[in-house]
């Protein structure tokens, strides 16, 4: 078995060329296929290896930042030459299959720094692991872990029940009674409600508050697919879980959803800070939810999440 581990993104342009022109090759099959004349563009500009880098960075930032528990990521603050790539598919090695990074020490505008891991998957572009670990601060785990897997639990349910619904079956007044009822339930652990019900959709919007890369209307397109794609990939996993559970791993709390095939999503909270520290998922999940690439169109049809956010900001979450 060939093994590929590589720099990825890095400032002296070091991008993998096969990677590069595998993603822009894809984007004009797609472009074909939808009749979208702005994953041309994306495309076009992709071939810039600057760009691409600047995309690269840019997409970490947005992945991480949510689990920084508040803070805000350096904007000098580069990632690139800190990703590898790897992939254990011996047929084609010369397409990573995973980008990653270890032990990355992140500084942030409030002057607090963390060590964050992550995981993300290029060709689909869907983040399947971030972990965020402060640095010189503790953490803690909920002392009742059957009320952190009911509040938890409650929230993802809750979230996965408005994504479900297309935007001409949305009934608001339903939703927000259902969510009414369920906040008035786990009012008691509202803090831990509220991060989880929140997490799916925090990912990415970092991203599009960038306004070096906001600038182009092809960078927004892009984000704004990546966006939707994370929350319906999301929506599948709850919508497929078949069981919950919260335990206490390394002094946090640690909610693991599994599904009847044995994927696992895990999302660990800390008590102290009150927030959401990290996330996993099980990359085989990919293939099982047939995920179409952050760059379908049809997502976008079907889903509205501006109700959603601002009941979300309503409640204080």
């Amino acid at each position: 078995m060939i093994l590929n581990h590589k720099v990825y993104a890095s400032d002296d342009n070091s991008v993998p060329g096969t990677l590069q022109d595998r993603i822009i090759q894809e984007l004009y099959i797609y472009a074909e296929g939808y009749g979208d004349d702005s994953l041309y563009e994306i495309a076009d500009n992709l071939t810039l290896s600057q760009c691409y880098i600047e995309v690269s960075d840019a997409y970490v930032r947005s992945i991480i930042q949510p689990f920084l528990k508040g803070c805000r990521i350096l904007p000098n603050m580069k990632f690139s030459g800190l990703m590898h790539t790897y992939d254990l598919n011996s047929e084609y090695p010369e397409i990573p299959k995973y980008v990653y990074a270890r032990n990355v020490t992140v500084k942030t505008v409030e002057g607090r720094d963390f060590i964050v891991d992550f995981v993300f998957t290029p060709q689909y572009g869907l983040p399947l692991y971030v972990h965020a670990t402060e640095v010189d601060a503790s953490t803690r785990a909920m002392p009742d872990n059957d009320a952190l897997t009911a509040a938890a639990s409650s929230a993802l349910t809750l979230f996965q029940r408005f994504s479900s619904y297309s935007t001409s079956e949305f009934d608001e007044d339903a939703f927000i009674k259902s969510f009414e009822e369920e906040f008035d339930t786990y009012g008691l652990y509202s803090s831990v409600f509220n991060s989880f019900l929140n997490a799916p959709g925090s990912l990415f919007t970092e991203f599009i508050s960038q306004e070096n890369i906001n600038e182009a209307q092809w960078t927004s397109d892009i984000w704004s697919r990546l966006y939707l794609e994370n929350i319906w990939f999301w929506n599948q996993f709850i919508h497929n879980t078949e069981s919950v559970s919260g335990i206490t791993y390394n002094d946090e709390s640690l909610l693991v959803l599994r599904t009847p095939n044995g994927y696992t999503l895990t999302i660990t909270y800390d008590a102290i800070s009150q927030s959401v520290t990290g996330f996993g998922f099980d990359p085989n999940f990919l293939i099982v939810a047939s995920s179409t690439l952050f760059y379908d169109t049809e997502i976008t049809k079907e889903m509205d999440f501006e109700s959603y956010y601002n009941g979300v900001d309503y409640y204080g979450g």
